[in-house]
């Protein structure tokens, strides 16, 4: 599997704004530098408004890399459990545990 985190995307006014909003302590272009991380925080703390226009520029398949390989402390439990439901149609009880950030590794 080819990580994607590394490729930049290309930029436009719309993933602009929603990099804005989303990871505000960097500039949009430093924020497009990583699409899991954009990708992470959509499905945490994004509205249906920001999914529906992320989804003109991502599949399914990008959101469900970023659901399998979470960058670290960034996705809540509630989403968490929400997008496997959604995404990866896994019943309620089989949805695997939140991964936690390992501060001693």
């Amino acid at each position: 599997m080819v990580a994607t985190a590394s490729l930049p995307l290309k930029t436009n006014p719309e993933l602009e704004k929603l990099a804005q909003r989303h990871i505000w302590w960097k500039s949009p272009e430093e924020a497009l530098e990583n699409k899991d991380e954009l990708l992470a925080y959509l499905l945490s703390r994004g509205t249906r408004q920001d999914i529906h226009t992320a989804k003109k520029y991502f599949t399914d398949e990008d959101f469900i890399h970023v659901l399998k390989n979470p960058p670290p402390g960034i996705i809540d439990e509630r989403s968490w459990h929400f997008w496997h439901i959604v995404l990866l149609d896994t019943p309620p009880d089989h949805i695997p545990k939140l991964p936690k950030r390992n501060f001693l590794a």
